[in-house]
């Protein structure tokens, strides 16, 4: 169990997207934010860390409970490269509430520096109290794709979409979670890939728009994808179930199993990170 809860410090990477054509331009005018655009408010560098997805307190080779924590992991492998989307989400959206500039940096920073630790701390930060958002993502791993009754992720994600939309309207930018991936031994999803709590995703919200009745796509910035503008989340939804799939700039595509909004909480960043000092 600890190694799970180890690893949920953050959700890391998701897997490679498959080539695709590139989405329809939406029909109708965009519910948006002031001017966020990922080539300009978002990070410059890709969602890819190296080290030990520990925070610090934990990492420190002379701390007591560093040296308690570090012998229950001893059979354990931690990973050596890790991502952290949630806390490069939310402090995307830190820097530019605050009207700060992104940080200069073209490659992700390394641990113990101050950027790091920044945005490691959002990620535990975008987790929830208590991790409750580990265990939202943990629950729709093991719901049924579709169902005639009771809850699905195509229902849900339903459900999530007023709430996302409304979000962005009153708030402007929404931090959003994605389940690509199934629990193993949830056979009543076997038509999507199974994988394991990490394999999940989170990115931010900056627009909307309805192109057609039903469908709603979501115009993101995507830590895996920096500088691109064209990545969106696009929704269909039909009698209260869904269909939804990510989108990016470049072509690339891939089937998302569910989607929902995840806390936000306003922090200003240190002046000493932001670029164009």
């Amino acid at each position: 169990m600890i190694r799970p809860l180890i690893m949920l410090l953050l959700i890391a990477t998701a897997g490679q997207p498959q080539p695709a054509p590139a989405p329809p331009a939406p029909a109708t005018a965009p519910v948006q934010s002031r001017a966020f655009l990922p080539s300009t408010h978002g990070f410059r560098f890709p969602n890819r860390f190296r080290g030990v997805p520990l925070p610090a307190s934990l990492r420190d080779k002379n701390s007591a409970v560093a040296a308690v924590f570090r012998a229950a992991l001893a059979d354990a492998k931690l990973p050596d490269r890790f991502g952290l989307c949630g806390g490069m989400s939310a402090a995307a959206a830190d820097f530019f509430w605050a009207d700060l500039p992104r940080p200069d940096a073209t490659s992700p920073p390394v641990q113990d520096t101050p950027l790091y630790e920044y945005l490691h701390a959002r990620q535990m930060d975008s987790l929830g109290d208590e991790l409750l958002m580990v265990l939202k993502f943990w629950q729709w791993m093991n719901l049924p794709d579709t169902a005639e009754e009771g809850q699905s992720t195509a229902s849900l994600t339903a459900a999530e979409v007023p709430i996302i939309t409304a979000r962005l309207r009153e708030k402007g930018l929404v931090p959003v979670g994605l389940v690509y991936v199934r629990h193993s031994r949830n056979a009543a999803a076997s038509g999507s890939r199974a994988g394991e709590l990490w394999d999940n995703h989170q990115v931010l919200a900056y627009a909307s728009s309805e192109p057609a009745p039903g469908t709603t796509i979501f115009r993101i910035y995507d830590p895996n994808y920096p500088d691109d503008d064209g990545v969106t989340v696009t929704v269909r939804t039909v009698e209260g179930s869904s269909r939804c799939e990510l989108r990016a700039g470049g072509g690339k595509v891939r089937a998302v199993r569910g989607i929902f909004a995840m806390p936000y909480a306003r922090v200003t960043p240190p002046r000493a990170l932001s670029g164009g000092k």
